[in-house]
């Protein structure tokens, strides 16, 4: 599963978040977190504490005249993903792309949306956080490509998130 949540700030996308990444766990399903908030917290709802930096090395990009920035090497998602994703509690595994703007390299960057667009491990979940600035031209709401793959499969309105919530509450008082 690949589920995103989005919304403005305090509308509990961290909590939604980490709760949904760690019943996913603890059923035993791995998961890749991923935190693409302007002011991240998923660290702290998945019970990583405050991460300072979680994210990818900024030299695994460069800048190439003509064509932007690009991955120096090809490297898969899912060595990017086991080389620098933090482990976190219940087999969790979490990056975070960094406090928006000052925090965010380009190299980190492009890696980043490497692994959003390519992590594929069989049998794993991603769980996204994003801020809803991003929505419109980014992230969550990109149509799929030509093999039918979108970064995540769904992106839920404020009202689903609210009811999700519900939904969650009640999973972690009634396992």
């Amino acid at each position: 599963m690949r589920v995103a949540f989005v919304g403005k700030g305090g509308s509990g996308k961290s909590s939604i978040a980490g709760t949904v990444a760690r019943l996913l766990a603890r059923s035993g399903e791995p998961v890749l977190a991923l935190d693409v908030d302007t002011l991240p917290g998923l660290s702290l709802s998945i019970g990583l504490g405050r991460v300072p930096d979680a994210g990818l090395p900024a030299d695994l990009a460069e800048r190439r005249e003509k064509v932007g920035w690009v991955l120096r090497e090809p490297v898969s998602a899912e060595e990017l993903v086991e080389r620098h994703a933090l482990p976190g509690p219940d087999g969790i595994r979490f990056l975070q792309l960094g406090k928006l703007p000052g925090n965010v390299r380009p190299g980190s960057s492009v890696a980043f949306r490497h692994v959003l667009d390519e992590f594929r491990k069989p049998g794993w979940s991603m769980v996204g956080e994003l801020a809803a600035v991003l929505v419109p031209d980014d992230l969550a709401l990109r149509d799929a490509d030509a093999s039918g793959a979108a970064p995540f499969d769904a992106a839920p309105s404020a009202p689903a998130v609210l009811a999700l919530s519900g939904v969650a509450r009640a999973l972690v008082q009634n396992p």
